[in-house]
């Protein structure tokens, strides 16, 4: 079985870049060669929005450890004072 366009019946497609229109990043869209008329689409690898969402990652893991922290040292407080009692 060969893929045919919907649109016009080529069977040639190719991968193209483009960035949709008032966006800050690129899809790679799969289109017909013959008409352009787009098939599907995938994001484009950026390495700069991956390390963004890293970034992010990071600094919620930094904080929760730091409730942690503070939990833990409530807790020790509270054992001490159980403990003079």
């Amino acid at each position: 079985m060969i893929s045919t366009c919907a649109k016009c019946g080529s069977h040639l497609f190719e991968i193209v870049e483009q960035s949709p229109a008032n966006a800050s990043y690129k899809l790679w869209f799969v289109q017909c060669s013959g008409c352009g008329n787009p098939i599907s689409s995938k994001e484009y690898f950026n390495s700069n929005v991956q390390i963004d969402e890293l970034k992010k990652k990071i600094i919620k893991i930094d904080s929760d450890l730091g409730y942690i922290s503070q939990s833990l040292g409530n807790i020790e407080i509270l054992l001490r004072q159980m403990n003079r009692n």
